[in-house]
């Protein structure tokens, strides 16, 4: 008797235990429609992450990892130190994303972020929205500003390993404010109220702008807009050219014997996509009454898929100061290089070999980015990275 109970135990865990009765038909019915009913409730991307979402639908939550690790290898001139060679690992971005929708209504996202050279966390992305009407939304938190194109896309989605040299001097980084966006099915329009560039992070008082103001607006002049999230070409997708534009003005808070000053940064956009290639240019001006100064920059790129995994990729950008800057010289940068997609930007491997053609002492905007690899040298600095990104 012993036996026999232990064996239906054992089979009914092994579920084979036999259906005796129509009361435990009848129990896994319904376990099987529950069981349904979640599936319907969580699912799993390779790209999107894991997601969950309640039976009313009215909540979502939707988890996702983000890992750049790459290995840099910098070559350079200097006077300063005797060894012109410098080589290691750098985990350059590790990420875990929160987001999803609350009440129907409300969007949200969290992004915690790893600091490259002291592993400690913070915050990138803390923002909520919501949509006020239809093609009209509100954004407030923390967040991109809507200015540089190269920012603005996903470091998932970047074409090399990391953004330019243009992008590290003139980005507008994230910031804490409130934004109001405007869509239809080839405008869409931004208009920021916030701390200013590069404020993410910081309290009230603590920032140097009193106010900015940021204002993007974008022509979707063929094909599809999210076509063009990313840098990097897609496979059998049609032709689709954004134009777009942005401004930027922010006031610096007063100080003791200082009286305010504005600052000012404008640029213009175009991106052209087809199958399997890509294409970006861009020009950005930004004007710094404290400085008395008008910098420029510019950025040209293109990217065409000769297999079905891999896809070549050139980027030139310069940074050219102001003449009446000591540091007056054009600072040019050429990057090489290919992506191999095992699995689309979930799980890619990108190599690169940038070389920084000018000299940092004759630019006065240009210093060490150890985020891009660039250690401040003479001219012909050469830096190879090679870089293994994972999404999950």
């Amino acid at each position: 008797m012993t036996r026999s109970v232990a064996l239906f135990v054992l089979m009914t865990l092994l579920g084979v235990a036999p259906r005796a009765t129509a009361s435990s038909a009848h129990d896994d019915l319904i376990r099987a429609q529950a069981l349904e009913a979640s599936s319907q409730r969580a699912g799993v991307s390779a790209s999107d992450g894991f997601t969950l979402q309640s039976a009313d639908e009215a909540f979502s939550l939707r988890f996702q990892g983000h890992v750049q690790f790459r290995y840099i290898a910098n070559i350079r001139d200097t006077d300063e130190r005797s060894d012109d060679f410098e080589g290691g690992f750098q985990a350059r971005r590790i990420r875990i994303s929160f987001s999803g929708h609350a009440y129907e209504i409300f969007e949200y996202k969290l992004t915690l972020s790893n600091e490259r050279d002291s592993g400690e966390i913070r915050l990138s992305d803390g923002w909520i929205s919501a949509e006020l009407a239809d093609g009209v939304s509100m954004k407030w938190g923390q967040f991109k500003l809507p200015l540089l194109r190269e920012r603005l896309a996903s470091a998932k989605r970047l074409l090399a390993a990391d953004r330019s040299m243009v992008d590290a001097v003139f980005s507008q980084g994230r910031s804490q404010g409130v934004e109001l966006a405007l869509s239809s099915e080839r405008l869409s329009a931004s208009l920021a109220f916030s701390d200013g560039l590069r404020s993410a992070n910081t309290d009230f008082d603590d920032d140097d702008t009193d106010w900015a103001i940021t204002t993007r607006a974008e022509w979707t002049i063929a094909g599809n807009r999210t076509a063009l999230r990313d840098l990097t070409g897609e496979q059998g997708r049609d032709f689709s050219a954004i134009l777009g534009g942005a401004f930027h003005i922010e006031e610096s808070a007063d100080r003791p014997g200082e009286s305010a000053e504005a600052l000012y940064e404008w640029t213009a956009d175009l991106t052209l996509a087809g199958d399997g290639w890509s294409s970006l240019i861009a020009g950005v001006g930004r004007r710094s009454d404290a400085e008395h100064a008008t910098d420029w920059g510019v950025l040209a790129q293109a990217s065409l898929f000769v297999t079905e995994t891999t896809a070549p990729f050139l980027r030139y950008d310069a940074v050219i100061p102001d003449t009446d800057r000591n540091g007056d010289e054009v600072f040019s940068t050429i990057t090489a290089g290919f992506n191999y997609f095992l699995h689309g930007h979930a799980a890619k491997f990108t190599f690169d070999v940038q070389w920084f053609l000018d000299a940092a002492d004759d630019n006065d905007l240009i210093r060490d980015r150890t985020g891009i690899g660039y250690l401040a040298g003479d001219e012909d600095e050469i830096v190879v990275r090679a870089q293994f990104q994972l999404l999950f």
